[in-house]
């Protein structure tokens, strides 16, 4: 079930879902892709859900049409930044929308993770100290996971306004996490396989 974000309470926490997209290995939308009888994006959703957030849909303006089939209109983020591509598009695009909001992107295609993973996250979002915008993930190697991450108004914000003044010298949401006031979740060992994306068709095996 979808639920959106309330006028009136302009900064809860909310979940944006990146779609997938086209991928060349994939060969196919990954979020219109089903699992078990249910689309990758729906099953993102599901997990936000079971974590108790609100969520919306990320998605370019050619998958519009075709997700309009299943999703409902409000529930759409359409990339509205067309010098931007990636994940930052649609975090930026979100932003631009909803100026205060806090946003916790996940994208479809990990199909492992589980509500744990998201409670974690939102638990350090909620006790976090001062100064901290933006909460991810890293692994022990200190590589950083952008996603599942928390992006906050402030940190968004200032992203937004050094892409308008051409000083955001590149648009990796990587990138973004180092130039921030970061705060990083270690990622445990036996955690990394939660952590990793399908590319493939050989990679759609449900987690044991």
């Amino acid at each position: 079930m979808y639920c959106g974000v309330p006028e009136e309470d302009p900064d809860k926490l909310v979940a944006l879902i990146l779609s997938g997209g086209q991928s060349s290995r994939m060969g196919t939308d990954k979020g219109s892709m089903e699992l078990n009888g249910e689309r990758l994006v729906e099953r993102a959703g599901n997990l936000c859900a079971s974590a108790g957030l609100p969520f919306y849909y990320s998605i370019n303006a050619s998958q519009n049409q075709q997700y309009l089939n299943f999703l409902p209109a409000d529930a759409l983020i359409v990339d509205t930044l067309d010098d931007i591509k990636g994940p930052l598009a649609g975090l930026l695009s979100f932003y631009v929308k909803y100026p205060n909001t806090d946003v916790l992107l996940l994208p479809c295609d990990m199909i492992h993770l589980g509500k744990s993973i998201l409670s974690d996250l939102v638990q350090a979002y909620e006790t976090m100290s001062i100064g901290h915008d933006i909460i991810v993930y890293q692994y022990a190697n200190e590589i950083i996971e952008p996603m599942p991450g928390i992006y906050t108004s402030e940190a968004l914000r200032k992203i937004y306004w050094l892409f308008l003044s051409g000083d955001l010298t590149r648009f990796s949401l990587k990138y973004c996490i180092e130039i921030s006031n970061s705060f990083f979740i270690p990622i445990k060992k036996e955690a990394e396989v939660l952590f990793k994306n399908i590319n493939s068709p050989e990679d759609i095996t449900p987690s044991k």
